[in-house]
């Protein structure tokens, strides 16, 4: 929606993450123009930053939602949509790394409920994001991109990158 308030002389910058976004699915024009004509610019994070990012995201911050949602139901809800969701990329895992990661699933829920510890995630988000999500972004990235990759660094680079590049590319 932002995208309405840019100016023609604006430079936009887009994350790309596919075409689905969560249950979200972008418009074919937009994701067309991403992975076919936008040049790309790339994000290169730590893994531990990642990791910390998603158990904020999907833990922390998450988790009073639940609470404010489901009540006295949080815990219970909040356990079977994070283990659906190891449950749906089991046959990408690979039956016992999905074992594995379901274990350390469950058992950082149950310190998370008994104590509010999110200390147990750290393991299995990096397990995950190593050798589910990495290779799969990877794989889906290079197959669709086919504008330039204009540059590839850390955060602190590339925004000092897009300051001093943006308007160099506008048509």
């Amino acid at each position: 929606l932002q995208l309405r308030n840019a100016g023609p002389r604006d430079t936009v910058f887009i994350e790309e993450e596919g075409n689905r976004i969560g249950r979200r699915t972008l418009p074919v024009s937009m994701y067309h123009a991403m992975v076919e004509h936008l040049p790309t610019l790339i994000l290169d994070t730590p893994i531990e930053e990642r990791v910390r990012t998603c158990v904020q995201d999907y833990v922390t911050d998450l988790f009073p939602l639940f609470e404010s949602a489901y009540k006295e139901n949080a815990h219970e809800i909040f356990r079977k949509r994070h283990l659906d969701g190891i449950d749906r990329i089991k046959k990408r895992l690979g039956g016992k790394r999905h074992g594995l990661i379901h274990h350390q699933v469950s058992a950082a829920l149950d310190l998370f409920e008994s104590s509010g510890d999110t200390s147990g995630f750290y393991e299995p988000t990096e397990t995950v994001l190593r050798e589910y999500y990495d290779p799969m972004y990877d794989y889906q990235s290079n197959k669709q991109r086919k504008g330039p990759v204009l540059f590839q660094g850390d955060a602190e680079s590339l925004i000092d990158w897009a300051e001093k590049n943006a308007g160099k590319f506008l048509h």
